[in-house]
């Protein structure tokens, strides 16, 4: 049975992801802003963010996770959502890390900078996870492209797809279209 994993017909983990890409790529920026100009309102916001884009990416994974479980996904690279998933997840993992030391740490220099550092990796995994998936989305569209795009001259077309079987075992109707197309085609004399 498959899944329908749509919201107003938009596909569920496509509709998320935008999300928590924002709010941790704004994330290093909230913390740089609170070493320089001070930890209010930079550390709370910076804090807010990562906790939103945590709770945000986990539905994110959690609905990528059930689309790249279901077999019924025509075109899908296997090795590269695989690659997308585990980049994301391991981005998900240091920004859930990040939120618990800022809980955790007194708010001082030191505990501002390796949390800074710890977005600054999370960053990098989500800017490679983010590629990933932008790529397998243009890889599906332009396999999508190839099945659906027909011919442009219908001689050729009913050419390739009749000519192929030996003439007794053409279906009838087939060979009623090619002779159709045939005659349509023909030069007048």
């Amino acid at each position: 049975m498959r899944l329908k994993l749509r919201v107003f017909g938009v596909p569920l983990h496509p509709l998320l992801v935008h999300f928590p890409i924002v709010f941790w790529l704004v994330v290093p920026v909230l913390d740089i802003a609170a070493l320089f100009a001070g930890p209010e309102p930079w550390w709370t916001l910076a804090k807010g963010a990562t906790i939103l884009g945590i709770a945000i990416g986990a539905a994110s994974i959690a609905a990528g996770l059930l689309e790249y479980l279901q077999p019924s996904l025509a075109g899908i690279d296997l090795k590269l959502a695989a690659r997308h998933g585990i980049t994301t997840t391991l981005a998900w993992c240091i920004f859930t890390t990040k939120a618990v030391l800022a809980a955790l740490l007194p708010l001082a220099g030191w505990s501002m900078i390796a949390c800074l550092a710890l977005d600054l990796i999370g960053s990098a995994l989500l800017v490679q996870g983010v590629y990933l998936g932008t790529r397998q989305v243009y890889q599906q569209l332009e396999e999508e492209l190839r099945r659906t795009r027909e011919p442009r001259d219908p001689r050729a077309h009913c050419m390739v797809s009749c000519s192929n079987a030996p003439v007794g075992l053409r279906p009838r109707r087939r060979v009623l279209q090619l002779q159709k197309v045939l005659r349509q085609h023909q030069p007048l004399s």
